[in-house]
């Protein structure tokens, strides 16, 4: 299992209004879930949408990446 990147919190509160952040290969869901969740607890306006992000490199191949995009704040 892929560790979380050390400035992911850094990450989230950068992330622009409508922007992404796809997580490296191997981040959980709910590894994730953790880092926004630290982050709203901090700034409670922020909003974000957790998902996952699928790419093909090749045919038949699929890649499954943890991807969080920035709302706009509540």
């Amino acid at each position: 299992m892929a560790r979380l990147p050390d400035s992911l919190f850094a990450q989230l509160l950068a992330l622009p209004l409508g922007a992404a952040l796809v997580l490296p290969l191997g981040v959980p869901m709910q590894a994730a879930e953790r880092a926004i969740a630290s982050v709203i607890e901090q700034h409670p306006m922020r909003r974000f949408a957790i998902g996952e992000h699928v790419a093909q490199p090749s045919q038949g191949e699929a890649v499954h990446n943890v991807r969080i995009g920035r709302l706009a704040d509540a």
